[in-house]
């Protein structure tokens, strides 16, 4: 940990957390005994709100922030610390030592994390080297909303799963990745009725060890009525599957109405029978689904039981190559929907794969018949979106210019097979693999991450070029290669 000192505040940052190197203003004075009068501190609070807001994820600059005004490091502590990632015992003593220094910081945090040391150096301090922990190993930290329990290294129990919710009593939003259950659901259970308020409900890839000796009904005693949204994205195998449903269906959840059933990788992805029970018992109250369609693969006789989805709104719906997701459209019943987003996915880190991928799905759309069917099925439809997923080693998240003439490729071809009559084409959003909205830089149009290192980083292209530099025909010719070189 590196101190800098100066007249007035003194500046702690952390050097080796997965803190991001945050600020800690200790007992500062006002900013007018270091920097005199900021003109910053003119600023109507409002837009110092704006301004704070529209860098939330920016640390550097939230960084600097703090160097200007008073007010200006409230509003910046605000989003430096509303979220924490406790990632090791390391990261837990310098927040507990943050604390110490600053008690209000614990009104401020609204997501915690906890999880395993991925994606950081191995060291000895990693919670495998931990005992078993019985007693909370921070304080209570009522603001926060969300937690997140991830579990990737399997260094983490369910045990400091427990230990922990109670530390948020206010919490309105769950979320457990990569976790193993020592039994066959009665941890789970006790663990998610320490909130019936829940809203938020995620798993992905939860195992159980001791499957069949219970049945979910006979040990489940807890309800989730206020439930209104729930993530079922990756899955452990056909029974922990259909557990997990079992446990879900058992809370008596009223109303959900956002549910999302797709998955980031084919072989994680849910069972059939999981999958199908939880669309029929969710089916009548939703108005947002999100669903890859992969697991029909194993038994299609189960899209002629699907049921009508009478309330839904939105479908966000996984297209791939095999036309499930065109078989299910022609299938789906919900009279009532308004808003298709159509999701490609291309996640292999080849980004030639990735390229003859996108050509071929090109080719299939373009002398597809089923855009007929999606229009009678669908009478209320308004608007048709697309959304493109690539790995963030992808060229594609690099070059402005690429992604503007893949857009008007899958714009044409939409206008071709009759979507762009009388139905709005919303923008097309880029996301990364694991689905999350990327915000390429305003001035060179590429991703906030780094650019992988065995490579050189592609040359920025000024705003004036994108449109003239390369061709529509460039991309869409596959023996051109100009997905790698153009």
């Amino acid at each position: 940990m590196r101190v800098l000192t100066q007249p007035g505040p003194v500046i702690l940052i952390a050097l080796t957390s997965d803190l991001d190197c945050r600020m800690d203003l200790v007992e500062g004075t006002t900013a007018s005994e270091v920097f005199f009068e900021s003109p910053w501190s003119k600023i109507p609070t409002d837009i110092a709100h704006e301004i704070a807001g529209h860098n939330a994820n920016d640390i550097n600059t939230l960084r600097s922030m703090c160097l200007v005004s008073t007010a200006m490091r409230s509003l910046a502590i605000e989003h430096l610390f509303s979220t924490i990632n406790l990632a090791s015992p390391d990261d837990v003593s310098q927040w507990l030592s943050m604390l110490s220094r600053t008690p209000n910081l614990n009104t401020i945090v609204k997501k915690i994390r906890l999880s395993s040391q991925a994606n950081r150096p191995r060291t000895d301090d990693s919670w495998s080297g931990v005992p078993p922990i019985t007693t909370p190993m921070i304080p209570s930290i009522p603001s926060v909303r969300v937690f997140e329990y991830d579990g990737e290294l399997r260094t983490l129990d369910a045990s400091m799963a427990m230990v922990h919710l109670p530390l948020f009593p206010n919490l309105t939003e769950l979320r457990i990745c990569r976790m193993s259950f020592g039994d066959s659901g009665q941890i789970l259970s006790a663990l998610l009725s320490t909130y019936p308020q829940i809203k938020v409900l995620a798993f992905s890839r939860v195992s159980f060890n001791q499957l069949g000796q219970d049945d979910p009904q006979e040990f489940i005693s807890f309800a989730l009525p206020s439930l209104e949204t729930l993530e079922v994205t990756e899955g452990s195998g056909d029974v922990e599957d259909e557990v997990l449903v079992e446990v879900i269906k058992s809370s008596r959840p009223t109303a959900i109405k956002s549910l999302n059933c797709d998955v980031f990788r084919w072989e994680h992805r849910c069972s059939l029978v999981a999958m199908n029970n939880l669309l029929l018992f969710a089916s009548a109250s939703l108005t947002h689904l999100t669903l890859n369609p992969s697991f029909l693969q194993d038994d299609e006789q189960v899209l002629s039981d699907l049921p009508t989805f009478p309330a839904l709104q939105s479908l966000t719906i996984r297209f791939t190559l095999n036309g499930s997701a065109e078989r299910t459209l022609d299938t789906l019943r919900a009279v009532n929907l308004t808003t298709l987003i159509i999701r490609l996915a291309y996640s292999s880190s080849n980004d030639a794969r990735n390229r003859n991928r996108f050509h071929t799905s090109l080719r299939l759309w373009s002398n597809s018949s089923q855009v007929g069917s999606i229009l009678k099925n669908f009478p209320a439809l308004r608007r048709v979106g697309l959304q493109l997923s690539f790995s963030r080693t992808s060229v594609v998240h690099f070059r402005r210019g690429l992604r503007r003439r893949m857009e008007r490729q899958l714009y044409g071809v939409l206008e071709t097979i009759g979507l762009g009559k009388g139905i709005q084409l919303l923008p097309i959003e880029w996301v990364d693999d694991r689905y999350q909205l990327v915000l390429y830089h305003q001035g060179n149009g590429k991703a906030p991450w780094k650019w992988r290192e065995e490579e050189p980083e592609p040359e920025t292209e000024a705003s004036s070029e994108d449109e003239s530099q390369g061709s529509d025909s460039e991309y869409s010719d596959l023996s051109s290669g100009s997905y790698m070189s153009e």
